[in-house]
């Protein structure tokens, strides 16, 4: 790698027979980089023509082919003094492939518009060009959303809006029917568990066949309470329909076991009385 300055002392001490120059040809280094190589007393510099050009950028897909045309590098002696084609490198904006298609257009539309403060800042970005998005034999691909930019078919912002909505509603719509679908499998698949009312009212009616007088009269009042609160519920939607059938039908049974248990007390106490 050689600075300009360096370019006359190297060919002066044939140090190097040819140069491959790093830079744009609208570059201001070109006329300093030629008076250069005539101080060093090798003559005028010459243009390489590389008539192997586009078969050695083929070959090799970092290399490109490049048109010199005559006169290109102004200065005392312009050169070329004909038109040439040679080999020349660039430098690539690269970008992900997941960069959202928006903004790869608008990081290149930025660029392009702002090439002149760009140039300001280094020479060497003054050859700052668009690629073709035609070109399909190109070694490096072109992110969609700048060959959308370049062709003018980048979608507008309200039609990339209706499509983020549309995909956005897509996915919450999937996303509600999979919760559905997992609440509903569950309800499906879980054990059921009896309602506790049920329950409690199962063991009253059990519990009536043995108990005393005021044993009675509890059981039948926690019955009374719990009819009462099985109503409640279903009437605020809160009680299993099945629940509720339960409760209307184990009621009257444990009424009915606690008459029975009465009648049966009262008559071992009058069969005791006799005696």
């Amino acid at each position: 790698m050689l600075s300009p300055d360096r370019v006359a002392e190297a060919f002066r001490h044939r140090q190097v027979a040819a140069v491959f120059v790093l830079a744009p040809i609208n570059a201001k280094s070109w006329p300093a980089l030629l008076a250069a190589v005539r101080r060093s007393g090798r003559g005028n510099p010459k243009i390489i023509d590389v008539d192997e050009a586009a078969a050695i950028a083929k070959q090799y897909p970092t290399l490109e082919t490049l048109d010199v045309p005559k006169g290109a590098f102004d200065g005392s002696l312009p050169a070329p003094d004909d038109d040439v084609t040679t080999l020349s490198v660039s430098y690539r904006l690269m970008a992900r492939n997941a960069m959202p298609d928006w903004i790869a257009a608008e990081i290149t539309r930025v660029v392009l518009a702002d090439k002149p403060k760009l140039m300001l800042l280094d020479e060497h970005l003054a050859g700052i060009e668009a690629p073709d998005p035609d070109d399909k034999t190109a070694a490096l691909p072109i992110h969609s959303g700048t060959a959308a930019y370049l062709s003018g078919n980048l979608p507008s912002l309200s039609d990339q809006l209706q499509n983020a909505f549309y995909w956005l509603g897509l996915m919450a719509s999937a996303v509600v029917s999979l919760v559905a679908a997992s609440a509903a499998l569950y309800h499906r698949i879980r054990p059921r568990r009896p309602p506790s009312r049920v329950m409690r009212l199962l063991e009253l009616w059990l519990a009536a066949r043995s108990s005393d007088r005021p044993g009675l009269d509890s059981l039948e009042n926690e019955a009374d309470a719990l009819l009462e609160a099985s109503v409640r519920a279903d009437a605020h939607g809160q009680a299993d329909a099945d629940e509720v059938r339960l409760i209307s039908l184990l009621v009257p049974h444990v009424r009915e076991a606690v008459q029975r248990r009465r009648v049966s007390l009262q008559e071992d106490s009058g069969g005791a009385a006799r005696a």
